[in-house]
């Protein structure tokens, strides 16, 4: 195995150790509580991140209707709890599959329409969501939203903010391992093909439409999961926080991420755009221009996004023969 190959194996093991070790450390409470209520929020953004990255990075497909799936998750899954007591552990799942299901029927739709027309298509979807939120009354809580109830799990017990730091963060390791192994599979390296040369990818017998819908029926249940844990984490789910500011959120940290199936990229570029400008509080009203330089500063050393990073160290590598063979 040479360097290179190993270099890109290591690259995935610790990504997932490094998580796994925030897993752990959330357990132990290593972390004060203001920063695992930021790691859980942290776990939320870069699960949306990865579901977004289903149709942008691997699928080619500019969607931004990743706040209207998040919004099936949270209010799905308050909703049931409170209206019909339906426990938790019951009405996150089912929330999930009818967040997937709308993005299936979304991807069946809109299934020849491609690019901006897309794009627009999906932001149609979410601009008619907010209205609904919004106008729903009692029973989506008008523009005031909803608080979710006390939850309780078996076995368990009522969560406490700890274990809701837990659970958001674990779910974060485990769906990142899912989607790294989504993307090396069959249907995975389909969709990639299909975004660099769909008439070709359709030429082989792959019935592109079809893709498309499976690729926003992923997004639509991984960023599901990701309006669930929004729900838990901030105790409250409010028809504001789910607007086309999220939805540019999520894909401003695929586009920084190269626009890849590389999820590993996913992760940092959340905790780049996410947890680094954290440490610059101090900056004061002057924190949200230190935000855009560090962003165009990313895009302008690297326009591929982390990708560039990783294919200039394995030029460097390449480089050097007697370090690449061994």
């Amino acid at each position: 195995m040479t360097v290179i190959d190993r270099l890109s194996a290591f690259r995935t093991q610790a990504g997932v150790l490094i998580f796994a070790m925030l897993v752990g450390a959330i357990t132990m409470g290593a972390f004060s509580r203001y920063w695992q209520f930021f790691l859980a929020q942290y776990a939320v953004a870069a699960l949306a991140a990865l579901g977004v990255n289903i149709t942008v990075g691997m699928a080619g497909v500019l969607s931004l209707a990743s706040p209207v799936f998040m919004a099936v998750g949270a209010y799905g899954t308050v909703l049931l709890m409170t209206v019909l007591d339906v426990p938790f552990i019951v009405a996150a799942p089912v929330s999930v599959m009818a967040s997937s299901l709308l993005g299936w029927l979304i991807g069946l739709i809109s299934a020849r329409i491609k690019g901006l027309q897309f794009a627009i298509i999906t932001l149609g979807f979410l601009l008619v969501s907010q209205s609904v939120l919004v106008s729903g009354g009692d029973l989506t809580g008008g523009t005031y939203g909803l608080v979710t109830p006390p939850t309780t799990l078996p076995f368990v017990g009522e969560m406490t903010d700890r274990m809701i730091g837990f659970i958001a963060v674990a779910t974060l390791v485990l769906v990142a391992v899912g989607c790294h192994f989504f993307a090396n599979s069959r249907t995975g390296r389909a969709m990639v093909g299909m975004k660099s040369q769909e008439t070709a990818t359709e030429l082989t017998g792959v019935y592109v439409a079809r893709l498309k819908a499976l690729a926003m029926a992923a997004c639509g249940g991984v960023t599901a999961i990701a309006g669930v844990l929004y729900a838990l984490v901030l105790g409250t789910t409010q028809p504001d926080s789910y607007g086309i500011g999220l939805a540019l959120f999520h894909l401003t940290i695929v586009v920084v991420a190269g626009m890849s199936a590389n999820v590993t990229s996913v992760l940092v570029s959340s905790a780049i755009l996410y947890i680094v400008p954290e440490f610059f509080l101090w900056l004061g009203p002057y924190r949200e221009l230190f935000y855009a330089s560090l962003m165009l500063a990313v895009l302008i050393m690297a326009p591929r996004g982390l990708l560039e990073f990783d294919a200039h160290l394995r030029g460097l590598l390449l480089r050097n023969p007697k370090i690449g063979d061994r």
